[in-house]
């Protein structure tokens, strides 16, 4: 995502979110959520929240 870099620092910029949480992997693509296995474990640990 060519965006992220700005995304992810008006997210951590945000004083009225709640609960952040990034997962990066080095190396992996904006489909990685769903198709490494760090993607999608943290993408069913969100959703199990």
């Amino acid at each position: 995502m060519f965006s992220w870099p700005t995304f992810k620092q008006q997210m951590t910029d945000c004083t009225t979110c709640q609960n952040r949480q990034f997962t990066e992997i080095a190396g992996a693509g904006h489909t990685a959520m769903f198709d490494h296995p760090a993607g999608i474990a943290a993408y069913n640990a969100f959703v199990d929240r």
